[in-house]
């Protein structure tokens, strides 16, 4: 939102815009949720899990309905989190970054607790999670004095701004899903549909690290980013970005090895219950000592997109999010028959390393003194 305001407009400016965008956003993503649900069982069969068999194809469908709910409820958590972050006020969308997946865990303990819940405990616990993190925001906002209301005015001006930002950040998302999409199909056409569940509980457990690390660090340190981008004040600029990367690098790298050398007792911990054995665990734990190998790439990748973004610049990332798609598209075709499962967390951090250094070298160049 700070990135897509000129100097100087105040609070209800900002909260006039958020209202605008907030309104479009809502109105296309409840359309493509609809037309997803209505969809889902065709996508499954056809581009997500061909692989599987018929009836887990159509539990993955019913469950990708209950998850588009999430849509709607992480499109207004975007918005409300913009708005706190380009007034400088971190500490909520900090809180609401620290509490993700919170009750996705639950979830999965009440499955363990309950075995009939299944694997709608953790589904419907990733629902509960976007309506945490909005009853974290929203009193937050409204104590500052903020509103929500439909603002209907596709011809305005701050509106067309902050779409042109908007869409390629929302087609570099789309990528990202289609990513998952990707590992998702091959695994299962490959007959390695078994290690789906290892490769997801081990992007959970990496997952934490890169919201608080990469996301948290990237959302601290944009308002100050942005200053310095409209300033032109490219040197104070460089070195903003550099200590941000060193600190998320530096934290990033002591994650990695502490999830390298403690991870299969954690998976021990967390996982081990019921059906999930101790091979299953080793199989999690081979996914997650894989995805670790990324992890200081992930959480610059999340930095060095967020300072491109105060700078206005939206489509390095989507350029590079595809870039790292077609690599994993083209290591996963070629080699996972040979090297198996672990195939997809090591193209996913060598892919992430290659796009982490094309991003520091276009910023680079991008805010040179001039």
């Amino acid at each position: 939102m700070r990135t897509s305001l000129p100097p100087g407009r105040k609070h209800p400016a900002a909260a006039r815009v958020l209202n605008l965008a907030m309104t479009a956003l809502l109105g296309v993503a409840g359309l493509l949720s609809i037309v997803g649900m209505l969809a889902a069982g065709l996508f499954v069969r056809t581009l997500l899990a061909p692989g599987l068999d018929p009836a887990t194809q159509a539990l993955t469908a019913t469950l990708a309905r209950i998850m588009l709910l999430e849509v709607l409820l992480v499109v207004a958590e975007s918005g409300l989190v913009a708005l706190l972050v380009s007034r400088n006020q971190l500490l909520l969308p900090a809180m609401a970054t620290g509490l993700h997946n919170l009750a996705l865990i639950g979830g999965i303990g009440v499955a363990i607790l309950v075995p009939d819940v299944g694997i709608y405990g953790p589904t419907i616990g990733a629902i509960v999670d976007a309506l945490i993190k909005l009853a974290i925001l929203i009193p937050g906002l409204q104590q500052r004095g903020y509103r929500f209301q439909l603002l209907w005015r596709p011809r305005d001006r701050d509106l067309h701004t902050v779409l042109r930002l908007l869409i390629p950040n929302a087609l570099s998302s789309g990528v990202n899903y289609a990513g998952t999409i990707t590992d998702t199909a091959l695994s299962t056409l490959a007959g390695h549909a078994a290690a789906l569940g290892a490769i997801q509980n081990a992007y959970l457990l990496v997952g934490l690290p890169i919201r608080l690390l990469g996301v948290a660090i990237g959302q601290a340190t944009m308002p100050h980013m942005v200053k310095l981008s409209i300033a032109k004040q490219y040197a104070a600029l460089r070195k903003a970005v550099h200590r941000a990367l060193a600190i998320a690098c530096g934290l990033a790298g002591l994650a990695a090895i502490a999830m390298i050398g403690l991870g299969r007792l954690m998976i021990r911990l967390l996982f081990e219950r019921g059906a999930f054995d101790s091979y299953a665990g080793d199989l999690t734990y081979q996914m997650l000592a894989a995805y670790s190998l990324g992890l200081p790439a992930y959480v610059a990748t999340e930095v060095l997109a967020r300072a491109l973004l105060s700078c206005l610049d939206t489509r390095t990332q989507l350029l590079t999010n595809s870039l790292q798609l077609t690599l994993r598209i083209t290591l996963l075709l070629a080699m996972i028959g040979q090297v198996g499962p672990v195939l997809i967390p090591l193209a996913f951090a060598a892919s992430s390393v290659i796009e982490a250094g094309i991003l520091y070298i276009v910023l680079q160049r991008r805010i040179q003194e001039v």
